[in-house]
Parts: structure tokens; sequence; C-alpha cells
């Protein structure tokens, strides 16, 4: 992999931090639909198909690489600002590694079980010390991360808008990485991969499969998760549990050498997050395959987003390229261990 340098994990990341290309507002690209189909792009053979897939995948994994890329060099000027010093790794880009098109649809649906929930790419430690920092330093902090000003947008020919943040010391990544110009990277991402209009998941078979699969997850105990993507969000917030107990019982051990009923409490507590984990994942897994949720949405998926790649076929195959360079270019910054 190409990373020398993993990246931290800032106190309240969530907290107003514009996302990268989760603002791509899913608007309807009738007229570029109706133009792929007349162009025969409804009728793409299968080795066309396959190729067109593949490089959709090897796309949507190159962005991920660059977020990760991003995030190290917005860490590299944090670091150099004085701000955090050997922060917290929470992003392994080894776990990127030998994806195949699964880990694709696991952004639209729950995590695949051959490759493992959230909590399986989650470390193990101690705690994150700059979730400990006051509130005026974590405040400054979050600042220095991401600026005070309103994130950079496009708007795409169809609508949808593409937002990423220009403060601070991830606004000066994004320049860095970028060379100044970080608008012709969203453009051509939205196009390699077909993000210029996500409505996929807006047809009749879709939307009754889900309905199946939430029933199917309410008499597990689950009513609240009413989408698949929902089950993603959950097992996080049970790994935030897992973590504060970990954390807590750590500290109880450290404090209490030798005091051994201190910390079993928060050993339980661990435990029982861990089993709730297990049984949402299990049920999850089990309703997929009551409503064969998998399979029609698989199927809706290309059946929308092929013709949209035939027709940017140029810019699918020339954003590889461009994205590696990126990529390098990141990695070029921290080596020197420098901005420029």
């Amino acid at each position: 992999m190409r990373f020398k340098r993993s990246p931290s994990r800032l106190p309240n990341q969530a907290r107003n931090q514009p996302p990268y290309l989760s603002t791509l507002v899913a608007a309807l690209a009738a007229v570029a639909l109706l133009a792929a189909c007349a162009n025969g792009n409804d009728d793409l053979d299968s080795q066309d198909h396959e190729r067109l897939k593949e490089a959709h995948t090897h796309n949507m994994l190159l962005h991920q690489e660059y977020r990760a890329a991003l995030e190290s060099v917005a860490n590299l000027c944090l670091e150099n600002a004085g701000f955090i010093e050997n922060g917290q790794e929470y992003f392994r880009p080894d776990i990127w590694e030998d994806r195949d098109e699964s880990w694709v649809f696991s952004q639209f649906s729950a995590p695949d079980p051959h490759i493992g929930y959230p909590s399986a790419h989650l470390h193990e430690n101690t705690g994150n010390e700059l979730d400990d920092l006051p509130e005026e330093e974590s405040q400054a902090l979050h600042d220095a991360a991401y600026g005070t000003g309103e994130p950079a947008e496009i708007t795409l020919r169809d609508g949808s808008t593409v937002e990423w943040s220009a403060g601070g010391c991830r606004g000066e990544a994004t320049a860095a990485i970028h060379d100044g110009d970080p608008e012709k990277y969203y453009l051509m991402q939205a196009q390699a991969t077909g993000q210029v209009d996500r409505s996929w998941d807006k047809g009749t078979d879709v939307l009754q499969a889900r309905e199946i699969w939430a029933d199917c997850m309410e008499e597990a105990g689950f009513p609240h998760l009413e989408r698949p993507t929902d089950v993603v969000g959950e097992v996080m917030h049970i790994n935030m549990h897992i973590f504060s107990a970990a954390h807590l019982d750590h500290e109880g051990h450290e404090g209490h050498e030798g005091h051994e009923g201190h910390h079993h409490g928060e050993n339980d507590l661990v435990e029982e997050f861990k089993e709730r984990e297990h049984h949402v994942v299990q049920a999850d897994i089990s309703c997929h395959e009551e409503a064969d949720l998998e399979r029609i949405q698989t199927e809706a998926y290309w059946d929308h987003f092929l013709p949209q790649m035939a027709e940017h076929e140029p810019e699918v195959f020339a954003f590889t390229e461009y994205a590696e360079t990126i990529i390098e270019r990141a990695q070029e910054i921290l080596r020197a261990g420098e901005l420029p």
C-alpha cells in the first residue's frame, strides 16, 4: 500500500464536517439516460458489462484511497501546526486491499458478511486522548482542521451538488494534493462512477424488497431500522459503546491494580454490547436472504449505472489514471513531511 503515515481521527469529526461526496443530491438524469439508450448502451454485451463493472469498482476503491490520502495530508498539516502529536490511527489503508465488487454493494446495503462489519476494522486501543480535551481546546482543534467558513461546492449538470472542505488544514490539504484544482477531480469522479444520478434504488422491486427486509428486522427486535443502510449506523453506534466500555475498563484496571471486581462489570458491559452487535448482524443477514435483497439491489444497481458509465466511458478510464496521480502527489507530500 502507498501510505507511510496513517491519519488520525480528529475529535468531533462528524460535527459540522462537510462530507466528501455524500452530498451528491440524487436527481433524475432522464435526458442522459434517454441519450444513453439511444446510443445503444442498453444493449451492451456481457464483455462490456464486465469491463465497466470492473472499472466502476476500481474507481470506487480509488476514491476511498484518495480519502485516506487526503486525511493523511490534513493530519500532517495539523501535526506541523502543533495541534496533534502521534494521533490515534483510525483508518487502515490495508483494509482496501483485495476488495471486489461486493465491497461496493456494502455501501448501499449492509456490509457483506464475508468482508465483515465495521467492528472488524476497529483498532483495539485504550482511548482517544483527543476526545478528552476541554471543549475550548477541542473547538480550536476542530476549527484548525476544518476552518469556520462554508465548504466549497460545485453543481453538476443535473442539479446535484458536490461539496468539500475548503478551510483549515483539510482545505490546505485539498488544495495541495489537487494543485489548486479540486473541481476537476470531483467532476471526473462523479462521471466515472455514475454518481451524477443516484436514483437506482427508487424502483418498485427494490422498494418492495426493502419493505420485506424491514418487516423481518422488526420481528427480530429492530423496528427502528427502516433501511438496510441503517444497520451500518447501528453497528457503528454499538461499537462506540464497546469502545467506551473498554476505555472505562482500562482506566479502572490501571487505577485499581489488584481490584479485579472493579473492572469485571465493565467487561460484562463490553460483552453485552458485543452480543447485541452479533444479534443485529445475524438478523440482517437472515433478513437479506428472506427478501432476496442482495440479488434485487445488485441487478437494479447495475441496470441504472451501466448506461451512465457507457455514456461517460472516456471519463471512466481517464479517472483511474488521474486519481492515481493525485494519490501519488499526496504520498510525495507525506514523504517530504510538509505541505508545499
